[in-house]
């Protein structure tokens, strides 16, 4: 049995490849009682590639290290893995994969891998490599975590640099992300942070818990592509999505559900957020707003009367929209955020928002799975490229993709459909 344990492919390690090498490490964390007399990384075109096949030798002791990899071949699709060897055996790392081109550009792929955090403080997640630019999917994963700060997944930056947009056009979908930390007011951890990047897109993914679930931001960057469509976003203790400082962002047929409070000085956990919130770059100077946001077939359901969506600044209304959604608050009226001002349905109705959006109890079968009892047919049609989505019978099972469903007949909300 071994005893020690191999992290796998260090992924804050790993700097990209080029038609031929790569560069990246590992990190033996417990030997087990017995010394390590060799380590390095192991490569294959097949899947858990073992030291039979092409791999480096960095020598003995835990710790980490980095190995470059050469002799690849150009446009490749390659799986490596961090090994360790003692006198028990030889341990391996997860599977992970990226892909060579004639350009030199990274093809990064993650795919299949389960990501374990059980640190209480400060976590910066499955924090992927951006030094140069990289097509980068993240695809049947699970991460779980505990982390009261950082990230879950850390796929951007927090501020202009020369690593912004290198991770232009990433794809995150069909993860299951679960924080089980300790929601209080000053927890302030990312479930999937994307900032600085471009055209991200975001979709089939089942958040569980967080205090933001997912974060965009940027110093006035403009989307032209991608967007946030058929997530669900379960329990996340301030605001599902925020929006910070990025344009044209698109929200289609998401699916959100939080039993929050509203914050006071008295209340930990509390949220003055919302579960939409659309807010300036403060951080910068001058502040950078957020415009032609579109919000459209998603279902917001509260246990209590937070706000659903907040607008911050006036900046911010150029181009904003939102419709065809459905609200419901056990508690009562939905509330909404104007400029710092509570708004109930009529009166965001009342200034030009969601004016074909109901207010209907979407009748969850259960309050996990958020599959309606019956087609909810209230949304409106965005084109053929959002189509498809999460099917009534879709589950995050790891190295599974979830089931999905094309539309038929009118356009239903949700990001779950009939």
């Amino acid at each position: 049995m071994f005893y020690f344990q191999v992290r796998s492919y260090d992924l804050t390690r790993f700097k990209g490849v080029t038609q031929t090498t790569a560069t990246g490490g590992g990190n033996i964390s417990s030997d087990g009682g017995a010394t390590i007399t060799v380590k390095g990384v192991c490569w294959n075109t097949s899947s858990n590639p073992d030291i039979a096949n092409s791999r480096t030798a960095n020598g003995g002791g835990a710790g980490t290290f980095t190995s470059s990899m050469t002799g690849l071949v150009s446009g490749t699709v390659y799986h490596v893995r961090a090994y360790a060897t003692n006198s028990v055996g030889t341990a391996f790392g997860s599977d992970v994969l990226f892909t060579t081109n004639s350009s030199g550009n990274v093809i990064f792929i993650i795919e299949y891998q389960a990501f374990i955090n059980s640190l209480n403080g400060v976590w910066y997640g499955v924090n992927i490599p951006r030094s140069k630019p990289t097509n980068f999917t993240f695809r049947n994963n699970s991460v779980t975590s505990v982390n009261s700060s950082g990230y879950m997944i850390q796929a951007g930056d927090e501020a202009p640099g020369n690593t912004n947009k290198n991770l232009d056009g990433e794809v995150i979908t069909d993860n299951k992300f679960t924080w089980n930390g300790t929601d209080i007011a000053s927890t302030i951890t990312h479930g999937v942070f994307v900032g600085y990047n471009i055209n991200s897109l975001i979709k089939y993914n089942y958040l569980h818990g967080g205090p933001i679930g997912m974060a965009i931001k940027s110093n006035g960057m403009t989307y032209s592509s991608g967007g946030v469509a058929y997530n669900i976003i379960n329990k996340t203790g301030n605001i599902g999505i925020a929006i910070k400082g990025m344009n044209n962002v698109l929200i289609y047929n998401n699916t959100f559900y939080s039993n929050e409070i509203p914050f006071t000085s008295n209340s930990k956990p509390g949220t003055i957020y919302g579960l939409v919130d659309i807010y300036a770059n403060d951080g910068l100077t001058p502040w950078v707003y957020s415009t032609g946001i579109k919000i459209k077939n998603n279902i917001f359901y509260s246990v209590n009367k937070i706000f659903n969506i907040k607008i911050e600044n006036s900046q911010d209304l150029a181009g904003f929209e939102s419709d065809y959604n459905v609200f419901w608050c056990e508690s009562g009226i939905p509330m909404f955020c104007y400029l710092g001002v509570s708004k109930t349905f009529a009166q965001w109705q009342a200034l030009g928002y969601d004016i074909h959006s109901v207010v209907v109890n979407p009748n969850f079968i259960d309050l996990t799975n958020f599959v309606p009892s019956s087609r909810l047919d209230f949304g409106t049609n965005l084109g053929a490229i959002w189509k498809t989505g999460l099917s009534t019978t879709a589950t995050w099972i790891l190295g599974n993709t979830p089931s999905t469903t094309d539309r038929n007949g009118t356009w239903q909300v949700g990001a779950r459909i009939y």
